[in-house]
């Protein structure tokens, strides 16, 4: 099965993530951070990533967090993945796919690699919560520990 194209997860498909079981016949290439800063939001039990410019576009607030080298995981996947996974994410209704330029971070010299980014809608806006850091998983772990420790016992 020829491996295609290139995808960056930084969310519920990466390693640890709800639904890395999606990524199931894919190849690993690898972590990877984006080269291009990008405001991180959740969504609710999953991320949405958008340029700086696009902020205004979704109608989110002025008061949106810094942009951030995003971190995530590069993998290679056939055609047909491609399709499953634009199924699975509601391509183009929920999210839509953009190139990204990405760079490996234990490369002592960063190569770029155009990547697909899944973006959220414009009509997703109205759902967006600010992501304080550079992973998404990283947050919501943080995020669940805090409930954790401040829930009664």
């Amino acid at each position: 099965m020829p491996q295609d194209h290139t995808i960056f997860l930084y969310g519920t498909l990466r390693p640890r993530g709800v639904n890395h079981h999606m990524m199931r016949g894919a190849r690993h290439l690898g972590p990877a951070i984006t080269a291009e800063p990008l405001v991180v939001y959740d969504l609710g039990g999953y991320p949405g990533a958008l340029r700086p410019e696009q902020l205004g576009e979704l109608g989110c607030p002025a008061d949106a967090p810094r942009a951030v080298h995003l971190r995530g995981d590069l993998y290679a996947v056939s055609a047909n993945q491609l399709d499953e996974l634009d199924r699975f994410e509601q391509h183009p209704l929920l999210y839509r796919r953009q190139p990204v330029l990405i760079q490996h971070p234990d490369e002592p010299c960063p190569r770029h690699v155009d990547a697909w980014l899944i973006v959220p809608r414009a009509w997703c806006a109205t759902w967006l919560r600010p992501v304080d850091g550079d992973c998404w998983i990283a947050w919501t772990e943080r995020a669940h520990a805090t409930r954790r420790t401040r829930s009664p016992a």
